[in-house]
């Protein structure tokens, strides 16, 4: 059973600095470089999300699956020094980890899982073909959309999904016809 929470008014607003203007969340996700933004968006609302959607769900036979995508040059451990990227690639890390906490300390209602993808392709061929082949750690957005609704719904055994890892599972969902590109 997929559980969808379509209610967003559970997560914490977003004001726009140039309109003033206040929206609700419609995704999770920060494309901007300013890092409090990407803290407040990546960091707070996911936490947010999980909050909510954990205390407000009823007692189940199986507990909520939340799949997560961060990237696969996150950083968990906080102290280390990166030569890019360093503060969203930390902040993407420190939301894995208090994700992967919560879902150990709330086990029978919440259930979270990480997928970690290089570059998204829009196909496998073409030049998504050529990334991958050449080494560059990409995933077909298909392939990546059949392993986050396969976590969803069926779960996993591992908490936390690689590129090669997500390339592999999702060609293989393809192949065998289990999700429709």
């Amino acid at each position: 059973m997929v559980y969808i929470y379509p209610r967003t008014s559970l997560l914490p607003a977003h004001k726009n600095r140039k309109t003033n203007k206040t929206t609700p969340p419609r995704t999770l996700g920060a494309k901007t470089t300013d890092i409090e933004i990407q803290k407040q968006v990546t960091l707070d609302y996911t936490l947010a999300a999980a909050t909510a959607l954990s205390a407000s769900r009823a007692p189940a036979p199986q507990p909520l699956r939340f799949v997560f995508a961060s990237g696969i040059l996150a950083v968990r451990d906080q102290s280390k020094s990166v030569w890019f990227g360093s503060g969203a690639r930390h902040i993407k890390g420190e939301a894995e980890t208090r994700l992967l906490d919560f879902s150990a300390a709330h086990r029978d209602s919440f259930d979270a899982f990480i997928v970690r993808p290089g570059m998204v392709m829009e196909s496998a061929g073409g030049v998504g073909g050529v990334a991958m082949w050449a080494g560059v750690p990409a995933v077909s957005v298909q392939g990546l959309a059949a392993v986050m609704v396969e976590l969803a719904v069926r779960g996993g055994g591992e908490k936390v999904w690689e590129n090669r890892e997500l390339g592999g599972r999702g060609r293989e969902l393809l192949k065998r016809g289990e999700a429709r590109a």
